[in-house]
Order: C-alpha cells, then structure tokens, then sequence
C-alpha cells in the first residue's frame, strides 16, 4: 500500500512539474457535460446505418449525420479562434455585467426551438454525406485538444474575452463554455425529431 500511495504521489508531482495548470473546477463540470452528452449521442447513432445517418426528410433539412458534425464543427472552430486568442493574453480585457446579460440573452434564446442562421464559416463547411466512424474519430481528437487546452489555462485569465461570438460578442472562457453546452442542447429536440422519423420509416 505504501509502495502504490510513493507511486502515486509521485505521478501528480511529475504531472505538476510538467503543466503548472490544472483545469479549473467549474470549467471541468462543463468540460464533463460536454464529454457525457458527445458519448451519449454517439452511442445513439451506432445501431444506425449509413443510409439513416445521411437521411434528410427534406432538401433544405440537415441529416442526422450533419447535425453531428455541426456541434462537433462548432467546438472545433471556437477553440482554434481560443487556441489562436491563448498565445497573446497581454492586450485582452476582462468580461463585465454587460457580457453577463448578453450571455443571458443568449441562453434565453437558446432554450428556444428558434432556428438561428449558422455562420457563413460553419455553414460552408457542411459536407453532402457524412462518415459518422471517421466523425467520431476527429471529434475525439479534437476534444483531447481542448482538454489540453483547458488543462493549461491560467486561472487568472479565464475571465478574459477570449472568444467572439458572432452574435453577442466577446465573452470569456466561462462563458463560452457554457455556450458550447447551451449549443449542443438546442439542437438536441432536432436530433429526436430526426431519430423519430428514421425508427418510423423502419417500421
């Protein structure tokens, strides 16, 4: 037991020595969030086919397949502009009540069955068909990006406009985090209509 606690011990030390940083409790719970709602969905889909996956009940509707790609694009396209915002903290400033109340805004809207127009970046990125195995694949790796990511922030600049929404503005690592989650959610009634509709066609 000693000999296995010496072990232990010693991980975290070289752990510590090695990253100075370790994710700050309330961006992990979100981070966590994040990590039980991706598995969850992805589970969902493996009893599904390639034809189901990529099935549109109409021309200008995404599949389920490209929903699944759309929050994983999203998260990969706000934590390269994080990745990119991270190398340079100096010129940054911090949020204040007026990101707060957007931010309630934004959760507010988002809570809502209200369709929002993707960003041009997001929206051109959509492929016809989607590979659901080689999705799953880059959604994981980029998720151990963002872990590093988060692992390696300094908890004196988490409240610093660190990304821009397209809609409401800078908002800081906190709140983007909470956007992420809030993001994945609101499309979370369009991914039950969808698996509806498919169980039904194979009835």
């Amino acid at each position: 037991m000693a000999k296995f606690i010496i072990e232990s011990w010693n991980k975290i030390i070289k752990a510590s020595f090695f990253n100075p940083f370790f994710m700050n409790s309330k961006i992990k719970i979100q981070f966590d969030k994040l990590e039980v709602l991706k598995t969850k969905l992805l589970d969902q889909l493996t009893k599904f086919n390639d034809d189901q996956i990529n099935f549109k009940p109409a021309p200008d509707q995404w599949s389920l397949g490209q929903v699944m790609f759309h929050l994983h694009l999203v998260e990969q396209r706000v934590f390269e502009y994080i990745s990119n915002k991270s190398q340079d903290t100096a010129s940054l400033n911090e949020t204040g009540l007026k990101e707060s109340w957007r931010m309630f805004l934004l959760h507010l809207f988002l809570k809502f069955p209200i369709k929002f127009k993707a960003p041009k970046v997001v929206a051109d990125a959509m492929p016809d068909s989607i590979n659901m195995e080689q999705l799953r694949i880059d959604w994981q790796s980029h998720r151990e990006q963002m872990k590093e990511l988060l692992n390696n922030q300094d908890e004196k600049h988490l409240h610093l406009k660190i990304f821009k929404h397209p809609r409401i503005g800078y908002i800081n690592m906190f709140q983007t985090m909470s956007f992420i989650n809030a993001h994945h959610r609101h499309h979370l009634k369009q991914i039950n209509g969808l698996l509806s509709k498919i169980k039904m066609l194979n009835n």
